[in-house]
């Protein structure tokens, strides 16, 4: 019996482990085929070709480094641990920064880009002419989506194609309105000039009253930073005056659970703070 009992509770043992390593194998592959599908879309977006397969390599090796790293400071399972999954989250959120911003730059030179075509249009040249010229002359971000319209023009794409797939690129509310103004003008006609003028107009003031927003909201991104640092630097002047005490809670698993649950907790509250902004800017 003894023996039975004991080879049932192997059995079982290796079955939940068995589980639990394909149920980790699982998410770790589903993971990232995300992120890496992910960065290849954004990356496209910003018209930059990257071979992803050798980077992750040194992702995973960088976030095993600092992992380990983390764990030499401060002999803390969980703290290594929190380090490790950082490192692998953090280029998903600088991606995501960066294409934020390439967005809001874009978007920044739309009106002063519609004023120039309005005036090329007015002075007689057609829309492709104009907008070629504004490819060579306009600086990146939008010199590149043009750039990119008219080569899809060249292999046989109508350009109300071709500015439909500019409008899914960005999928910006300014582009949205410039594109459908531009495929309606193009098939019916019209005075597209200045329809385009009044377009930058609004566009402007659009853009002049997220800024008086943004100088609004300033003070509450202040407090996001105050509330995300300020903790860090609780924990070192407490390392600093009594440092016994602080390797003794990093060491003790109920210290360590209380950590994470006051770094939970950070994260949850400046996500919060996050996307009340959001919700005040938008």
């Amino acid at each position: 019996m003894l023996a039975m009992g004991l080879l049932l509770a192997g059995a079982s043992t290796a079955l939940i482990f068995g589980l639990l390593h394909r149920s980790l194998t699982n998410a770790w592959v589903k993971y990232q085929e995300s992120l890496s599908n992910e960065a290849e879309s954004r990356l496209a977006d910003m018209f930059v070709f990257v071979d992803l397969s050798q980077l992750w390599p040194l992702l995973v090796a960088l976030a095993f480094v600092m992992g380990l790293l983390g764990w030499l400071l401060l002999d803390s399972v969980a703290f290594s641990m929190s380090v490790s999954v950082l490192v692998l989250t953090v280029p998903r959120l600088l991606l995501a920064r960066a294409h934020a911003a390439r967005k809001y730059t874009l978007d920044r030179q739309l009106p002063d880009a519609l004023r120039i075509l309005a005036a090329a249009l007015s002075s007689g040249s057609s829309l492709s002419t104009a907008l070629n010229v504004m490819a060579k002359d306009l600086n990146p971000p939008l010199s590149q989506e043009l750039s990119l319209i008219l080569r899809e023009q060249r292999v046989g794409i109508p350009l109300q194609s071709a500015l439909e797939n500019f409008r899914l690129r960005i999928r910006s509310e300014s582009v949205a309105q410039a594109t459908t103004l531009l495929r309606v003008g193009a098939e019916s006609g019209g005075s597209l000039a200045l329809l385009l003028d009044k377009l930058s107009l609004n566009l402007s003031e659009q853009q002049y009253m997220g800024l008086k927003v943004e100088m609004l909201t300033t003070q509450g991104k202040m407090q996001a930073w105050v509330i995300g640092v300020l903790p860090l630097i609780l924990l070192g002047v407490l390392c600093a005056l009594d440092p016994n005490a602080m390797q003794l809670a990093m060491s003790n698993v109920i210290g360590q659970v209380v950590l994470v649950i006051i770094a939970v907790l950070e994260l949850v509250g400046l996500l919060w703070l996050r996307a009340i902004l959001r919700t005040v800017c938008n």
